[in-house]
């Protein structure tokens, strides 16, 4: 798992304002372990993040033939996408663009976000600010339940970790 500070902070106030777009919507389950009860936030699916049972390849082709439309109506994508190959990779895929949106009150289960054998989960915090006293802090788990860490939502804040 890694963490930036300070990616891309000129993104943090124009991405804040998509939370006015009409395609959220307050349906997002997440992919809860056996057992657990799924929870409902606020979601906004950018691009296959409804889809299953396709390959990683598959998913990475429809993005490609839907990127034009992707960076108009939504133009920090390609930004923090470029930002995030720089960082880690050139040659990364993406398989997915999805916002995620917490209310007070909100929380998550525990859950993968892939059942592949393999994925980088990123997460960019565009909130324009946060007071720890707030908490909200994302939790990351070892696939033993443990702990491995509890990461505040600072603004323009990108996390990476494995997504399974």
């Amino acid at each position: 798992m890694t963490i930036w500070d300070d990616v891309c902070p000129e993104l943090v106030e124009g991405m804040f304002k998509i939370r006015s777009k009409p395609k959220w919507a307050f349906a997002n389950t997440s992919k809860a372990l056996a057992g657990s009860i799924p929870i409902t936030s606020w979601g906004l699916d950018i691009c296959n993040f409804g889809e299953q049972g396709k390959s990683p390849e598959e998913l990475e082709q429809k993005i490609r033939g839907e990127w034009e439309n992707i960076s108009k109506e939504y133009p920090f994508v390609p930004k923090l996408w470029c930002k995030i190959k720089k960082l880690v990779e050139p040659d990364i895929k993406m398989t997915r663009v999805f916002v995620n949106g917490q209310t007070y009150g909100l929380g998550d289960n525990i859950h993968p976000d892939t059942r592949s054998s393999s994925g980088i989960t990123f997460v960019y915090y565009f909130n324009p600010q946060w007071d720890p006293e707030w908490d909200g802090q994302t939790i990351i788990y070892t696939n033993e339940g443990e702990i491995l860490a509890s990461i505040l939502p600072k603004p323009g804040r990108l996390i990476g970790f494995d997504s399974r």
